[in-house]
């Protein structure tokens, strides 16, 4: 919660947190938050609300969350992010809420992922959707939450569905 409500930071340096377990909450509630540096977070395993309803951001580097087990609402409510690198979830129990309400959002593909997934409210196309779904592994019974983008009536749910994903659209 180191910046949390911090309403008129608009950027922050690159700070050393290679030994931070905990970036929860960190940049939480930090609305004129434009960029951020490429973090060493190799070692977070919290990254819960990290930029919850930073709503001027609109990209973030390739981040190491290869070790963050709890993503939920990570990038809630980012609504002028367009775009996020092709993260590695591998070992995330909790993605809840991770891209919620970005409405800007047009790409949002991760890798490694065997959680639930939902991309609800973002500005996926068909093209996006389909990217998405072709990047998940396979698994057995989680679901991808597709609804409320632009490109939902005209993707192919059956690319996940083969993988094992329940797909709501």
């Amino acid at each position: 919660r180191m910046f949390i409500n911090c309403f008129s930071l608009q950027s922050v340096p690159l700070f050393d947190l290679s030994s931070v377990t905990s970036a929860s909450s960190m940049f939480n509630l930090c609305f004129s938050l434009q960029s951020v540096p490429l973090f060493d977070l190799s070692s977070v395993t919290s990254a819960a609300s990290m930029f919850n309803s930073c709503v001027s951001i609109q990209s973030v580097p390739l981040f190491d969350l290869s070790s963050v087990t709890n993503a939920s609402s990570m990038f809630r409510d980012c609504r002028s992010l367009q775009s996020v690198p092709l993260f590695d979830l591998s070992s995330t129990t909790n993605t809840s809420s991770m891209f919620t309400l970005c409405a800007s959002l047009k790409k949002a593909s991760v890798a490694n992922i065997s959680v639930d997934y939902s991309v609800d409210g973002c500005l996926l196309g068909t093209a996006e959707l389909d990217d998405l779904m072709t990047n998940l592994p396979t698994v057995g019974g989680q679901t991808l939450t597709l609804t409320n983008n632009p490109g939902t009536a005209t993707c192919d749910p059956s690319i996940a569905t083969a993988k094992g994903w329940t797909v709501l659209t």
